[in-house]
């Protein structure tokens, strides 16, 4: 359960967190996934879908405000849901494997 990114409209924030890539990396062919690369994210990083759909230029800078937007998004939704990364528990994160309320 861990919250890698939020989106409002095509606004995408990108949070901090270690992950794999194909970014740099060489295709697959015949269907089959190409090799991965290690991706790791250290300080979030803002991206406009709308001009730039394949997340190259980080505009975090330019864009403070929303930047900040899309952070109270994202604690928004840690305190709903929890989040690994932060060791939030979240108000409404239901333990894997149980349905509440439970059936007869």
């Amino acid at each position: 359960n861990s919250l890698e990114a939020v989106q409002r409209d095509f606004w995408k924030l990108v949070l901090p967190h270690k992950g794999r890539t194909y970014r740099e990396m060489k295709p697959g062919t015949d269907g089959w996934p190409g090799p991965t690369g290690t991706e790791i994210v250290k300080e979030p990083e803002l991206y406009d879908l709308r001009r730039d759909p394949g997340e190259w230029y980080d505009v975090a800078q330019f864009y403070p405000e929303k930047l900040r937007e899309l952070q109270a998004l994202a604690e928004k939704a840690r305190k709903d849901i929890g989040d690994d990364l932060t060791d939030s528990s979240g108000e409404n994160r239901r333990k894997a494997g149980s349905i509440l309320p439970p059936t007869p």
